[in-house]
């Protein structure tokens, strides 16, 4: 998607799952925290996408930029944080990581068709535990500090970092 004239770029940040399934709902939770600790210039927007599924394409059309935030499922340690670009690495490294909502591959890929479709970036952490539990698991609750981190590193590199209010720990 094209930057808009004369505007700040749109930066979603978009965390996806189900929190009544411990891990699961990483990407919810993380937004939560984002949302109590820092306060965002008016082109980011935090988004709790939850369970919605196609209902988060208009707000995904609506990005320039994507960063994701979800549980992933493959064979890794407990607490590992990968980071997926889907232009770059969808075709391998989706056949060995799984993201819980698979739907979120079928949403950029419509927006993509749309001609619509932000640059994205998935940050997915392999689930400890997942059991109804409306709790991360002590693995998963350990390593917030370094997604969050990852986060603002990552609108470091869109070039907005320097607007964001609260002191990084």
């Amino acid at each position: 998607m094209t930057q808009r004239q004369n505007a700040l770029p749109k930066i979603v940040l978009l965390g996806i799952g189900n929190i009544l399934l411990g891990d699961e709902g990483v990407g919810v939770h993380v937004i939560k925290e984002l949302e109590r600790s820092f306060s965002f210039p008016s082109n980011v927007e935090l988004i709790d996408g939850g369970t919605a599924g196609f209902d988060l394409l208009p707000v995904i059309e609506s990005a320039d930029h994507l960063i994701v935030i979800d549980c992933v499922h493959s064979n890794c340690e407990p607490g590992t944080i990968f980071r997926i670009i889907p232009e770059v690495g969808a075709p391998t490294i989706f056949q060995e990581i799984s993201l819980h909502q698979i739907s979120l591959i079928q949403i950029l890929t419509l927006a993509k068709f749309n001609q619509k479709c932000p640059q994205t970036v998935i940050f997915g952490i392999q689930s400890a535990e997942e059991e109804i539990n409306i709790n991360l698991s002590s693995t998963i609750e350990s390593n917030l500090k370094k997604i969050i981190n990852l986060i603002l590193d990552e609108l470091s590199n869109l070039g907005i970092i320097h607007l964001i209010s609260a002191e990084r720990s």
